[in-house]
């Protein structure tokens, strides 16, 4: 797998299944699968909180006005 660009929580799902995908056909290994999944999982967290306050900050924003 070459380098990926996760910017939005869709990147990530669609990761999530490649991973899965390759587990499924024995490409990777299971061990390797987990640790995909875990980070992923940790990435997915960074992008919700990421979103969440931007969507706060504009919500702060606007109430300033």
């Amino acid at each position: 797998m070459g380098a990926r660009r996760f910017q939005n929580i869709n990147d990530v799902k669609r990761y999530l299944a490649h991973v899965l995908n390759k587990l499924e056909s024995g490409t990777i290994a299971a061990d390797d699968g987990r640790v995909r999944g875990y980070i992923a999982g940790i990435l997915h967290k960074v992008l919700m909180d990421h979103e969440f306050e931007e969507r706060l900050t504009a919500i702060e924003e606007r109430l300033k006005k």
